[in-house]
Parts: structure tokens; C-alpha cells; sequence
């Protein structure tokens, strides 16, 4: 990656000091003149830092592009001010690391990111010609076995208990794993009334953000709509501990690592085909509008909430968190692939290359006219930036885009850094969900 560095961008480190060996990146302001990270082509980019007190020592910076080490190292003497300058002319997300240069291997590490020209950006591979004929087959079959549907009443505090009504439903699918979550909803809504929210969830079995809640219904349910949380694997939502231990260590073990060899096997066939039946029983209720179907998730629930955007005609709009799954060919150009990188441990040369495209929300989403709203992490090496950003190229709809240069695929940023996510980015998403919620109200 050394010739695209050198092509690409400009580097200028204009800073003339030195930095605390005392110190740790807490102390350390970096900022980027572009609050989002996001630059058109042909723009300088600066990078800018403020240091801590009583400065002795200088800093080091490693550059990857596109999720890979370019192998370049840089000493940064830190003094308050520029530190970086950049101009690309062709598509990069880049990720700037930071170590203090007395510290040994292994040490605190600061990183920060921006991408120059992200609609520049395409998918890794071709759309298999047959792409949604094959998604079209799976749901015909899907739709031929019967809908089993078993509601358990959930019993609410009065103050809900007198607008809602809540379940713990089980939905039967293709296979033997049913879908297993909750749904609420307003109490004797009007025929084609509310809008639908459907929630889907990350990867893992058995953290408590792999399972469907009470309180993530009740959430939107209160604001007005038709709620559906299901988890992602058809587990029991409120088993003990040792059951979803038993899942990891067994049927579950390893799920997204498999060797990929056909699609029958593929796990995230039927994960997605369960996602499916949910929103054939969701949208059965006569008090649904019609119209307004949002599917939402992080990680993997945005894999999951994209592949359904492209898949189900009935989805309106996603909100999508670091999705994964959109972009997962990056390999194939030379970039680090979004999880669960199916390339990068299957090879090039494994069935990955025939079977994978047909999952990937990057070939999936092109052409859509759904509403998207996307968060992206500037320094996500698990979905990177380059990556979504070539699915995102290929939706037709209204986009919504917000990004952080200090977010790394799981949410952890110094607090300076947190304040201005929860302002530039958080809020957006509550924003967006109020106006979907009341989108169409008189």
C-alpha cells in the first residue's frame, strides 16, 4: 500500500515539540477540521492536537489504509497545533495510530480516522446474476412451510397495562429453531394505524445484547408503534446462564467462523429466512399502516436489518449501526473485508467467492429506494468505513450518514470524545426514529 500512499496524499507533519512520557492519551486532544471525518477528494485534510503539560517526548504514528498497515512509520514531535496533512485523489479511509515512541510493543495506543472521497467506493465483487431469484426461491420456500405462531401474555405495570398489550412470541420457520422474542403494541389501534419497528441483534449467544427484551418493545411501543425485538438464533430470550453457555460451546460454537461450502449450510441463510418470517407475522397485523416498516440493528443486526432491505419489498426504512455483512469482497481490491470476513478465512480460491456474494448487504442494497439512516466508525476494523460506504454507493433511496473519527466498532471513546458522538450522532438516531414514528401523523 506504499505506492497509494505516495500517489494519493500529500503527508506533512508541521508540528515542532514534544510530548509527556508521564502522560497517557487521555491527556491528549486530537481533532480533525472535519467533525464527521468525512472529505471530498482534493480537500486537505488536518489533523490537530493539543498535549498535555510538561511535554518530553515525541510521538509515533502507523498509517493503514483501507483497513491495511501501508507499513509507514512516522516519528510526530506533538506540539500544540497541525500534525497532519493530507490531500487524496482517488477513494481512502485511513486510520492514523498513535503510540508514544518510549513506550515498548503492546503499549497505550490512540487512533483516529477519516475517509477522502467515500462515494467513490464500489463492492469488492460482481452482484451474482442470479441474486435475488435466489432470494426469491428461499422465501417461496420459507412461506410453504405452515406459520406456527405461539403468543405468551407478558404481564406490564399498570401505567402500560392500560395503553399495551405485550407477548412473548415463538414463530416457527423453515427449520427446527423457531423466532423467538417479544412484541408489544398500542391497545385496539385503529385498522392501518402505526408504523412497525423491528429490532434485530449482534453477533454473539450469550451477552445480554444477543437477547430480545421486554424493554426494547416497550420502548417503541410507547412511542406509538408496533414492536418486534427477536434474537438471532431462536434461543430462548430469558433462559439461564448455562443454557446459552451450552449454545456457545455447541450448536452454536463458532457460528460465524465456519468453513463456508454451499448455501444449505451457510448459517446465515436461515438466520436471515428467520428475520423473514418475523416480518410476515408482524406485518399480518391489520394495524400496521401499510406504509411505514423500519428494521434496525447493530453489527450483525445490521446485517441482518440490510439483507432484508434488499430481500423483503415491504421495508420503508433502516437504521443501521456499524453494519456488518456490507462489504464482505473488500478483499478482493486489496481492503480489509467486513466481518465475518469470509475471505480472509476461507481464501480467495474457496467456495466463499460463489456463496458469500449472496449475503452481502453491499450487492444487496444497490438499487433500493428504502430509507437508510447508517452510522459509520471511522476506525471500525471489524465493518470498516471503505466497505459500507460501497454498499451505501449503491442505494437509491434518501441516506442519512453520520460518522465519528473516534468510534471503533464497539463504542468506547474517551468521555471528550463521547460528548461530541452522543451530539453528532446519537441524537440524529433519536431524532430519526421520533420522525419515522410520526412520519404521515396529522
Amino acid at each position: 500500500m506504499k505506492h497509494l500512499l505516495a500517489a494519493s496524499a500529500a503527508i506533512l507533519l508541521c508540528a515542532s515539540s514534544i510530548a509527556s512520557a508521564q502522560c497517557t492519551f487521555n491527556s491528549y486532544d486530537f481533532r480533525l477540521d472535519h467533525r464527521d471525518g468525512r472529505y471530498a477528494l482534493g480537500d486537505t485534510v488536518r489533523l490537530t492536537m493539543t498535549p498535555p503539560q510538561d511535554v518530553s517526548s515525541a510521538l509515533r504514528m502507523t498509517t493503514y489504509v483501507n483497513g491495511i498497515n501501508t507499513g509507514d512509520t512516522l516519528d510526530v514531535a506533538a506540539a500544540e497545533g497541525c500534525i497532519y496533512k493530507a490531500v487524496w485523489d482517488e477513494p481512502a479511509a485511513v486510520m492514523l495510530e498513535f503510540s508514544r515512541k518510549d513506550t515498548t510493543a503492546g503499549g497505550e495506543k490512540f487512533t483516529i480516522g477519516y475517509i477522502a472521497g467515500a462515494e467513490g467506493f464500489r463492492p469488492g465483487w460482481e452482484a451474482p446474476k442470479d441474486l435475488h431469484r435466489f432470494w426469491r426461491r428461499q422465501i417461496r420456500e420459507l412461506r410453504r412451510a405452515p406459520m406456527e405462531v405461539r403468543l405468551t401474555p407478558v404481564a406490564l405495570e399498570p401505567g402500560d397495562a392500560s395503553t399495551l398489550e405485550c407477548f412473548a412470541v415463538e414463530i416457527s420457520s423453515i427449520d427446527t429453531i423457531p423466532v423467538r422474542g417479544y412484541i408489544c403494541r398500542p391497545k385496539d389501534a385503529p385498522a392501518r394505524s402505526l408504523p412497525i419497528v423491528a429490532q434485530l441483534h449482534a453477533a454473539g449467544v450469550s451477552g445480554g445484547w444477543c437477547k430480545a427484551t421486554v424493554s426494547q418493545v416497550l420502548y417503541y411501543a410507547r412511542m406509538g408503534a408496533i414492536a418486534i425485538d427477536f434474537n438471532a438464533h431462536g434461543m430462548f430470550n430469558d433462559a439461564p446462564e448455562e443454557y446459552y453457555k451450552n449454545l456457545e460451546n455447541g450448536r452454536l460454537k463458532d457460528y460465524s467462523n465456519r468453513i463456508i461450502t454451499d448455501h444449505e449450510s451457510y448459517y446465515f441463510r436461515t438466520m436471515i429466512l428467520r428475520a423473514v418470517r418475523a416480518l410476515d407475522y408482524v406485518t399480518s397485523d391489520p394495524a400496521w399502516d401499510g406504509k411505514r416498516l423500519m428494521v434496525t440493528g447493530e453489527s450483525q443486526g445490521g446485517a441482518q436489518s440490510a439483507a432484508l432491505v434488499g430481500i423483503y419489498g415491504k421495508v420503508s426504512d433502516a437504521l443501521i449501526t456499524v453494519p456488518a455483512m456490507i462489504g464482505t469482497g473488500g478483499m478482493v481490491k486489496g481492503r480489509l473485508s467486513a466481518w465475518p470476513k469470509p475471505l480472509e478465512k476461507n481464501g480467495l480460491d474457496s467456495p466463499a467467492m460463489q456463496i458469500a456474494p449472496y449475503y452481502d448487504g453491499a450487492l444487496l442494497l444497490k438499487g433500493t429506494r428504502a430509507n437508510l439512516f447508517v452510522e459509520v466508525g471511522m476506525i471500525d476494523v471489524t465493518c470498516p468505513p471503505a466497505e459500507i460506504f460501497s454498499g451505501l454507493n449503491g442505494a437509491k433511496g434518501r441516506k442519512v450518514i453520520v460518522s465519528s473519527p473516534y468510534r471503533p466498532h464497539h463504542c468506547k471513546m474517551a468521555d471528550r470524545y463521547m460528548s461530541d458522538w452522543r451530539e453528532n450522532v446519537l441524537q440524529p438516531r433519536i431524532d430519526y426514529i421520533d420522525e419515522f414514528i410520526n412520519r404521515g401523523r396529522h
